[in-house]
């Protein structure tokens, strides 16, 4: 499939935030499904994905995307609305089925990169640390980085620098 690096990519709380959310979804009532989805891609903050989009053409890095938006959006829909936000990365898979919690992303994470041993560099990008400490299911906290309402500059600069393996560990911003 892919010897790229990868960026395993969550979407809440990282391509949106409180303020993009409540813009595109005032007051979070929704009935249809169909309204939902075009409600959710809206939440998309294009910064947001222009910096997720920076660390792929700086690396080379393909997506993964492991987020709770897989429990109600295909993939075809997942990645339609991230290519409608500004995301011209490849989308090379997008994790999991009916349940995707936080807890387990990483452990679908490290799952995927077991079927994919080509896979040398990678990286997550994800608003949920509690769920990838260090150790836990094998995963090396100085892979994670963890932003705080959106990824951040700062976040785009340590993502660059792990999947360049220009640093030995991550400085982690804790939520």
């Amino acid at each position: 499939m892919t010897s790229a690096p990868i960026l395993f990519l969550d979407i809440d709380n990282v391509l949106n935030s409180d303020a993009s959310c409540r813009a595109a979804w005032p007051g979070h009532i929704v009935v249809d499904p169909a309204e939902a989805k075009i409600i959710a891609a809206a939440t998309l903050d294009p910064v947001f994905v222009a910096r997720v989009q920076r660390i792929c053409d700086a690396t080379g890095a393909d997506v993964v995307i492991a987020s709770g938006w897989r429990t109600w959006m295909s993939r075809e829909e997942i990645t339609a609305a991230l290519r409608g936000a500004g995301l011209t990365a490849p989308v090379v898979d997008v994790l999991g089925g009916v349940k995707m919690r936080a807890d387990l992303r990483c452990s679908v994470a490290l799952a995927w990169l077991k079927a994919h041993p080509s896979v040398t560099q990678w990286v997550a990008i994800d608003d949920t640390a509690s769920h990838w400490p260090r150790g836990q299911y094998g995963w090396p906290v100085e892979r994670l980085v963890v932003p705080v309402d959106g990824i951040s500059e700062a976040d785009v600069v340590k993502a660059v620098a792990i999947l360049s393996g220009t640093q030995e560990s991550a400085v982690i911003s804790l939520c």
